[in-house]
């Protein structure tokens, strides 16, 4: 819960630490203990807008708007990500309530998980592409090489020579 969150910085770091943890939901316009103070959803935006320059690599998140008590409060859905998220330069991550850089372990095996994630991924990917590749190239070089095509080159190339021929 945050009354207001009007600092770009300090919103990108609490994003990271949410995706670089289990993701979740930041509410903008709540006072702890449970009592809606209410946000302005322009200011929000607009401050979301520039948290997302702070990050590395960028994090997809949704804002919405919900209606509690007469009064708007924001809610902003942070989902968990693969690879480790900074936040100008720094990494963090939500324990509980509280936000903590993240220890040298965490990063490293964070970074190791999303590494062999990404291998395998980019592999099959690039096979994949491969295949349509190749069997592009197959069909090229087969209708290239089919007498149709053939005919059609000794064609063509003889109407040019003949254009060439009355020419000179």
């Amino acid at each position: 819960f945050k009354t207001q969150l009007r600092d770009p910085a300090l919103m990108a770091r609490l994003i990271a630490a949410f995706a670089n943890a289990m993701g979740g939901s930041i509410l903008i316009g709540v006072r702890e203990p449970a009592a809606v103070v209410g946000t302005s959803m322009t200011v929000v935006s607009k401050t979301l807008e520039e948290a997302q320059k702070h990050l590395q690599p960028s994090v997809p998140v949704s804002l919405h708007e919900v209606e509690c008590d007469g009064k708007p409060v924001a809610i902003i859905q942070v989902s968990p990500s693969d690879t480790p998220i900074a936040s100008d330069g720094s990494f963090f991550v939500r324990t509980g309530a509280t936000v903590r850089a993240m220890a040298a372990d965490d990063l490293s095996r964070k970074l190791s998980e999303a590494s062999q994630q990404f291998k395998i991924e980019d592999l099959a990917r690039a096979i994949s592409q491969q295949t349509v590749t190749i069997e592009r190239l197959e069909k090229q070089v087969s209708n290239a090489n089919s007498v149709k095509s053939k005919l059609q080159d000794y064609c063509i190339g003889g109407a040019i020579g003949a254009i060439l021929g009355f020419l000179l």
